[in-house]
């Protein structure tokens, strides 16, 4: 049985975004290192932006460090898409544990991150957001030790933009 559910729905995340990127009204994209970083600096321009993390006490140079520990980041959202699709994918998003995905956080009614380790060192981060109708997925890549990755959820989870 479970080969039949991991046949359904893939091997990885990869297979995951090809199976709902094509979806009706769905948005998907593929964003570099070095776009992120010129968005992340736009954004953080934005007074309400460094209002919020005067607040969290974060600066611009903790936001660049994690930055900089990020390689590209993955982005699809089916905030947009029928309901029937986003029901299809939080079933299927339920619980990636069965794919190498250590469950960091979860917040019924918002949200689930997991991360996924490769020689010692976090190399992929899944956030899935499905608060007030949106259906989001954001997977980050890089090469981060894993007390960073606590260190920028505690600097960024309160950092609603």
């Amino acid at each position: 049985m479970l080969i039949a559910c991991m046949s359904s729905f893939g091997q990885n995340m990869t297979d995951l975004t090809n199976l709902f990127k094509s979806k009706p009204n769905a948005q998907y994209m593929i964003v570099p290192q070095g776009m992120l970083k010129m968005l992340v600096g736009q954004m953080m321009d934005r007074s309400e932006v460094s209002s919020k993390m005067s607040k969290m006490n974060a600066s611009k140079d903790d936001i660049n460090k994690i930055v900089e520990k990020i390689d590209s980041v993955v982005y699809l959202s089916l905030d947009d898409c029928s309901e029937d699709v986003k029901t299809t994918f939080n079933d299927k998003t339920k619980d990636i544990s069965s794919y190498g995905y250590n469950k960091v956080s979860e917040e019924t009614g918002k949200g689930s991150i997991y991360s996924k380790e490769k020689n010692g060192n976090v190399s992929e981060v899944i956030v899935f957001i499905n608060q007030g109708g949106n259906c989001d997925f954001i997977q980050f890549f890089g090469n981060i030790k894993p007390d960073d990755v606590s260190a920028i959820l505690n600097k960024v989870s309160n950092l609603k933009l």
